[in-house]
């Protein structure tokens, strides 16, 4: 069975500022973190491959800092890691961090089963995974 689960990095939600001109989050300051709901994406499809056997991929959008969320998804059991990084996707909207993971998801091969939290804690769009 060949199981993915999406995570993303965010910023930890307490060191977050907002920029008082432009209303985004400014994460200059803000250490990272896995967000949670994909944590449990990820314990969720550990479960199934216990189950039911089967190789667990992680795929993280982002630049080389995700190492270390990736490395916590290795701790707790994926078998592979995939960071998709390219200066070109920095700021990418939800439409194109879709399209650059489903486009991912294909150069690897077929999935069985794609593991995805509700939503992350930073945008709370849930636009990925929907």
């Amino acid at each position: 069975m060949n199981i993915y689960v999406l995570l993303k990095q965010i910023p930890v939600i307490s060191d977050i500022k907002i920029n008082p001109q432009t209303f985004t989050i400014d994460r200059s300051g803000a250490g990272s973190m896995a967000n949670p709901s994909d944590l449990n994406a990820l314990e969720a499809a550990l479960n199934l491959k216990a189950s039911l056997g089967g190789s667990v991929t992680v795929i993280s959008m982002g630049n080389e800092s995700n190492e270390v969320q990736l490395r916590e998804a290795a701790a707790m059991g994926a078998d592979k890691l995939v960071c998709i990084s390219d200066p070109s996707f920095a700021n990418a909207d939800t439409l194109v961090t879709s399209k650059i993971i489903a486009s991912a998801i294909r150069h690897l091969g077929p999935a069985d089963i794609i593991f995805t939290g509700q939503f992350a804690l930073d945008g709370a769009t849930g636009q990925v995974s929907g």
